[in-house]
């Protein structure tokens, strides 16, 4: 048996047909006036596009889902810095999301590769009998990651995209949601900061 609707529930329905046929400028207005019944109505519109941008970019659903839910927060909390004159309310969605996901990455890569790196500097036990080549290679793994720390974000994630999880360019370029040739040039130039981090420490050798 169905049961007649309430007042309330005809007149929610109502709402969110209305919103269904706003424009996206209209409905953003709305939102940055305050309306939480407009905010939601734009989280419904809109959130599974910025949902598939998160999967894209960090490749994990729980770390998607947090992000997702950190940006309609952002947006809400922030709404009034939103300038129409610039984007428009899906732009700017999109554009925070995919800034706030790259955030997500580089955190996340850089604490594990440090993780890793820290993990196998503990885990080295030193014997009287380790060899002079080994005791180089520890002290050269120690510099690489204090060098590594003297780039920029992107440079440092690009690299270690490459060189520690063993990802192609175009890999990377996807992961990160990036034209191709912006991640070789922060590759190059990482590549290059590295080799004057180390300078000195004979160690160019091993570099491209």
């Amino acid at each position: 048996m169905t049961l007649p609707k309430s007042n309330r529930e005809h007149a929610f329905e109502g709402e969110v047909a209305a919103a269904s046929d706003e424009s996206d400028d209209a409905l953003f207005d709305r939102v940055v006036s305050g309306s939480a019944d407009a905010f939601r109505a734009f989280f419904r519109r809109y959130a599974s596009q910025a949902m598939a941008v998160c999967q894209r970019i960090l490749a994990n659903s729980s770390d998607a889902e947090e992000v997702l839910s950190d940006v309609f927060a952002e947006i809400w909390e922030k709404r009034h810095r939103y300038d129409a004159t610039r984007s428009s309310p899906r732009s700017y969605l999109m554009l925070l999301t995919r800034s706030r996901a790259i955030d997500r990455l580089r955190a996340r890569t850089v604490a594990q590769r440090e993780t890793s790196l820290a993990a196998g500097e503990a885990s080295r036990e030193p014997c009287d009998d380790q060899t002079y080549e080994q005791v180089d290679r520890n002290e050269a793994g120690v510099r690489v990651k204090q060098a590594l720390r003297t780039l920029s974000q992107l440079q440092r994630t690009a690299l270690l995209l490459a060189f520690y999880d063993d990802l192609s360019h175009s890999q990377i370029a996807s992961r990160l949601d990036m034209p191709l040739g912006t991640v070789k040039t922060h590759i190059r130039k990482g590549l290059a900061c590295l080799k004057v981090a180390l300078r000195g420490e004979n160690l160019n050798d091993d570099l491209p």
